[in-house]
C-alpha cells in the first residue's frame, strides 16, 4: 500500500495490492517404467507443480527416435492430465516408450523422463509334443515348442494311475524340467504310459499340452536255441 501526506490534512492511505508470483512447469516426481502382463491396465503418473498447467502424453513406438501425441481414444485415457492409463494392453505394445510434456504460465515446457512399457505374456504351446515309437532298450523323446515369458517346464507321466510329476532325480528321465522330455531306456512296460507337459511363467494361465503316448516294440527273442 502506499501512504500519501501533503499540506493538508488528513494523510491517505492506498487500498492493498497484493503481489502474486507464479512459478513455471517443474516435474516432482518423474513417471516410473510399468510391467504387467498382456491384457491388463498399465498406469504412468508425474506429479508436477506450477501455475496454468497444461499435460500431453506423448508415444513412441521405435525406441524414442520420433514421438507421437496421444489423445483420449481407443485404448487411452488421461492423455492431457497427469496421469495416463493404457486399458488391456496387447503384446505388440511391448518396448513402448512414454513421456509427459507439461507447460504452464511461466517458463519453458518441461519434459519428464522416458519410461518403457513391458508386456509379459501367458505360456502358450506352438508345436505339442507327439506319439513316439521305439524299439525296446532305446530311447523316445517328447518334445514340445512354447512361448511366454520366463517359462516353467514340468512333464508328467500317467502310467495308469493318473498323471504325476517327473523328477528331475528320476534315472528313468532327462529333461523333466526342459522342453525335451528323453526316456533313457524304454522298456515294455511302460508301453501304452502317456505323457504331457504343464508350461508355467509370469503371467497366468498355466499351458498344458497334449497327451501322448509311449509305444514300445518288443525286440525279437530266441525261444529256443539251436542245439549241436
Amino acid at each position: 500500500r502506499v501512504q500519501v501526506e501533503g499540506a493538508c490534512i488528513p494523510l491517505q492511505i492506498s487500498d492493498l495490492a497484493i503481489l502474486f508470483v507464479q512459478t513455471p512447469a517443474e516435474i516432482q516426481d518423474q513417471p516410473d517404467d510399468f510391467t504387467l502382463c498382456e491384457f491388463e491396465n498399465a498406469t504412468f503418473t508425474a506429479d508436477v507443480s506450477g501455475e496454468g498447467l497444461v499435460y500431453q502424453w506423448e508415444e513412441s513406438r521405435d525406441g524414442g527416435s520420433s514421438w507421437s501425441a496421444l489423445s483420449d481414444a481407443g485404448v487411452y485415457i488421461g492423455s492431457a492430465t497427469k496421469t495416463l492409463t493404457i486399458f488391456s494392453v496387447g503384446r505388440d505394445m511391448d518396448g513402448y516408450q512414454y513421456r509427459l510434456q507439461v507447460s504452464g504460465i511461466c517458463g519453458a515446457p518441461v519434459t519428464s523422463d522416458e519410461v518403457l512399457l513391458t508386456v509379459n505374456t501367458s505360456p502358450e504351446i506352438l508345436t505339442q509334443p507327439v506319439t513316439f515309437t521305439a524299439c525296446e532298450d532305446e530311447q523316445a523323446p517328447f518334445v514340445v515348442e512354447a512361448q511366454g515369458t520366463s517359462l516353467v517346464y514340468q512333464w508328467q507321466v500317467n502310467d495308469g494311475s493318473g498323471f504325476s510329476d517327473i523328477l528331475t532325480t528320476d534315472v528313468l528321465y532327462t529333461g523333466a524340467d526342459t522342453d525335451s522330455l528323453s526316456i533313457l531306456n524304454a522298456q515294455l512296460p511302460m508301453a501304452g504310459w502317456s505323457y504331457r507337459v504343464i508350461v508355467t511363467g509370469t503371467c497366468t494361465p498355466p499351458a498344458v499340452s497334449d497327451p501322448v503316448l509311449l509305444l514300445v516294440n518288443p525286440n525279437p527273442p530266441i525261444n529256443l536255441e539251436p542245439e549241436d
